[in-house]
C-alpha cells in the first residue's frame, strides 16, 4: 500500500482501540466484517443494516462506524442518502486486506462434517501470509472463533491432491468449496472454516481465526 498511514490493519486497530476509558465492546473481526460489508457496496450502506449483519448493538456499532469516520475510513453521503460509504483510504485497504483474506463463503456443513456448528463459512490463506507456527495452533484460533460468538473453527491445508485437518492424520477427500473466479489453491494453502449458529456468527468466528492466523495484515 502506497499511504504510510495505512500500511498495515495492525495501525488502523491501534487507532481504534485506544480509548481512556472503557475499551469497546467490538473486536477486530467485527471491524473486518463492517469493512467488507461497506466495501462491497458502492451504492452506500445503512446504518441498521450493518449493525443487523454484523450482530453489535446500537451503541458499539454507532461507535466503531464514528471511529472509522475518524480514521478516514468511511463517509456518510447524506445528500444522495446513499448511507456508509468507504472513502478513498478506506478503498485501499479494503483492496489491501480482501487481497489476503478472501471474503468467506458459505460451506456445506452436514452433521458437523468439517466443523461444529448450524451453519459454516470459510476463507483461504495463502502460505507466503501465514505465521510462521500457524500449525500449531488450532486450539488457539479455535478459542478466538468462540469469543466472537462462533460454534468453532477448523483449519485445513492443502498438500498439492488433497485437504487434511492440521490437528489429525485424516485427510479430506471429498471435501467440494465453491470457489470464485482467480482464487488460487496451491501446496501449503490453508483453509479456515469457521462454525456457528447463525450467517453472522459463522463469518464473525472465520475473520477471527484468519486474524490469528496472518502475520501481518
Amino acid at each position: 500500500m502506497n499511504s504510510p498511514n495505512i500500511s498495515n490493519f495492525t495501525h488502523l486497530l491501534q487507532s481504534l482501540f485506544q480509548t481512556k476509558t472503557i475499551g469497546p465492546s467490538y473486536k477486530p473481526s467485527h471491524i473486518l466484517f463492517v469493512l467488507y460489508i461497506i466495501g462491497k457496496e458502492k451504492q452506500g450502506v445503512g446504518r441498521y443494516r450493518i449493525k443487523k449483519e454484523v450482530g453489535l448493538g446500537e451503541g458499539s456499532i454507532k461507535t466503531l462506524l464514528n471511529r472509522l469516520k475518524d480514521e478516514d475510513i468511511l463517509q456518510v453521503e447524506v445528500s444522495r442518502q446513499r448511507g456508509h460509504i468507504l472513502t478513498a483510504k478506506g478503498i485501499e485497504l479494503f483492496h489491501h486486506i480482501s487481497s489476503i483474506i478472501p471474503l468467506p463463503l458459505p460451506l456445506s456443513n452436514p452433521n458437523d462434517k468439517y466443523v461444529i456448528g448450524k451453519v459454516a463459512y470459510f476463507s483461504l490463506l495463502q502460505p507466503e501470509r501465514l505465521v510462521s507456527d500457524y500449525n500449531r495452533l488450532t486450539l488457539a484460533i479455535r478459542d478466538e472463533a468462540i469469543k466472537v460468538g462462533g460454534t468453532g473453527c477448523s483449519t485445513l491445508e492443502f498438500n498439492g491432491n488433497q485437504w487434511f485437518f492440521l490437528d489429525s492424520s485424516s485427510y479430506v477427500v471429498d471435501l467440494k468449496i465453491p470457489l470464485e473466479k482467480n482464487v488460487i489453491v496451491k501446496k501449503g494453502t490453508v483453509m479456515v472454516i469457521g462454525g456457528g449458529n447463525s450467517i453472522t456468527s459463522a463469518i464473525l468466528a472465520t475473520f477471527a481465526a484468519c486474524f490469528r492466523l496472518i502475520s501481518d495484515l
